[in-house]
C-alpha cells in the first residue's frame, strides 16, 4: 500500500491539472498532451470572421454599427455569425468605410453578388499541342 504521504502529493497534482476543467472534462483528462491538428489545414475565413475582425479593428460596437447601418442589432448578429442571408454589398461598402478595411479584403476572393461560393478548380485545355519547329 502507498504512503498517505504519496496519495495526498498525487490528488493535490490531480486537482491543479484539473483545476480549470469542467467536471465533464475532468473525466476525460488523462493529464497527457493533446493532439496536434494537422499540418497544412487552412480555415474557411467567412464573411462573418472578416466582418468579426473589421469591427475589433476599428473598435466599433456591434450596437453602434447597428446605428449607423440603420439596421437591427440583431441583423448585424447574424451577418457576424453567417446565419441568414448575407448583408447587401451597399451595407458592406459602408461597413469596410466606417471600419477602415479594403472593401475586398472584408467580401474576400470568393464573394459573388452578395452571396459566398464555394472555390472550385478550373479546368484549362489546349486544343492542339504546339511545338517549336
Amino acid at each position: 500500500m502507498a504512503h498517505w504521504r504519496t496519495l495526498r502529493k498525487r490528488h493535490w497534482r490531480e486537482a491543479v491539472t484539473t483545476a480549470g476543467l469542467t467536471h465533464a472534462a475532468r473525466g476525460a483528462h488523462n493529464g497527457r498532451m493533446t493532439e496536434m491538428p494537422q499540418a497544412g489545414v487552412i480555415p474557411e475565413w467567412t464573411l462573418g470572421w472578416r466582418m468579426q475582425r473589421a469591427l475589433a479593428h476599428a473598435e466599433i460596437s456591434v450596437e453602434a454599427i447597428a446605428g449607423e447601418l440603420g439596421v437591427s442589432r440583431s441583423s448585424v448578429s447574424r451577418w457576424l455569425n453567417d446565419r441568414g442571408a448575407p448583408p447587401r454589398a451597399a451595407y458592406l461598402k459602408l461597413w469596410a468605410l466606417r471600419t477602415g478595411v479594403p472593401y475586398e479584403w472584408l467580401t474576400g476572393p470568393d464573394f459573388r453578388r452578395g452571396f459566398r461560393t464555394a472555390p472550385f478548380l478550373t479546368l484549362v485545355t489546349c486544343a492542339a499541342p504546339v511545338f517549336a519547329a
